[in-house]
């Protein structure tokens, strides 16, 4: 499917390059849509400001000058929660990795360059997740209405799902509690030796806290940006800060990392959306000749210019598309195709808590339903 906002996507792309892109001949209002959601604002606010008067359209100056305030406040004021949060894990005993959000910004990221996020991501030991979510809803937390806060909490402990927190009157305060960080589709997780042995120590606003060794932190970054029914361009900035601090492609231990999980395919399609977008010296082919791999599947759904506009879902016949483009045997691809047909009975949204049983005519009926409606679903994006 062509894209539609092929003016704005060349001048986002032309931000993100940090090039002067002339000028705009597209819709300032698509234009000011993408920069939201690909968090964007603040950096081009901070770019086009540096630029000639003359170069910026009036219009899309005043914008990012309103809203970058908006995104200021909102990003201290998240920030502003991390030392409760770090306190209260703390004081309780409980282990934790911190990672992402503040994470990238205040270590990987340079300081000219802004990292918005809108939670604290933390890794926490399966045995303490009721704990911690217990001592967070007594500080005035709440689950958030999501798939997964609708499970027993045994359940999540059981299968890796995370657990989304809010607070209750400050609404911008989020945490996702995880134990279990994903790496591939199936879904394939890190070994708890990955994330817990020899984590990385590193100080964020005065408190040293634990977070991932790089080589696994860059594989679940590759994933992240893969996995989510959208993308944005802010995750591929992510890798982009990421391997400019960590160079973690040269490393032996990530290589070894990569192959125990059967991950090319993945750290592959996410630097073939890097080369896209940064251009130069494809990174994608070089990964490619240091593990020994001269093919690379590349997927109709990692495709510029369409990957990046602003989208709320993708159909199921799509997402099945795309998790097995980065599969890489078939023995796994049919072992996907029949998790992704009959999953969990837990895991089908429409049944959370009714449906204990594959059997049951509720689970078989809605089955049935979902994947008629994959098979004739041609879409590629719902909008």
């Amino acid at each position: 499917m062509p894209s539609n906002n092929s003016s704005e996507i060349e001048y986002l792309l032309s931000l993100m390059r940090r090039q002067i892109p002339g000028p705009f001949k597209g819709s300032m209002k698509i234009l000011q849509r993408m920069l939201i959601f690909h968090h964007l604002v603040e950096n081009a606010a901070a770019f086009l400001n540096s630029l000639p008067a003359n170069e910026v359209e009036p219009e899309l100056t005043e914008f990012l000058k309103a809203h970058s305030s908006f995104c200021i406040a909102h990003r201290q004021a998240v920030n502003s929660g991390f030392h409760n949060i770090v306190s209260t894990l703390n004081n309780n005993d409980i282990d934790f990795i911190i990672f992402k959000g503040i994470y990238l910004e205040k270590i990987v990221y340079p300081a000219e360059t802004i990292r918005q996020y809108a939670d604290h991501d933390l890794l926490v030991h399966p045995a303490d997740l009721p704990r911690a979510e217990q001592l967070f809803m007594q500080q005035g937390f709440q689950l958030q209405d999501s798939l997964f806060n609708r499970f027993a909490i045994e359940i999540c402990q059981q299968r890796g799902y995370p657990r989304a927190l809010v607070h209750q009157k400050a609404r911008y305060l989020q945490i996702d509690l995880h134990t279990r960080l994903s790496i591939a589709p199936g879904p394939r997780f890190l070994d708890f030796d990955d994330c817990w042995l020899n984590p990385l120590k590193v100080e964020i606003e005065g408190i040293q806290v634990k977070t991932l060794r790089p080589e696994p932190a860059f594989l679940h970054l590759c994933w992240h940006l893969l996995k989510h029914s959208f993308c944005r361009l802010l995750w591929l900035q992510d890798l982009k800060f990421f391997l400019r601090k960590y160079e973690v492609l040269d490393k032996a231990e990530f290589h070894q990392l990569i192959k125990r999980h059967q991950a090319e395919q993945v750290v592959a399609a996410a630097l073939n959306l890097l080369t896209q977008v940064y251009g130069g010296a494809s990174a994608m082919q070089a990964f490619l000749v240091q593990i020994g791999k001269s093919t690379f599947r590349k997927s109709r759904y990692f495709r510029l210019p369409d990957i990046f506009q602003p989208r709320r879902e993708i159909s199921a016949r799509t997402r099945v598309l795309r998790d097995l483009s980065l599969i890489p045997s078939w023995k796994r691809r049919l072992k996907y195709l029949a998790q992704a047909a009959f999953p969990q009975p837990e895991a089908v949204e429409s049944l959370s808590g009714k449906v204990k049983q594959r059997m049951h005519w509720r689970y078989l009926f809605s089955r049935i339903r979902t994947l008629a409606a994959a098979f004739i679903d041609f879409q590629r994006f719902k909008k």
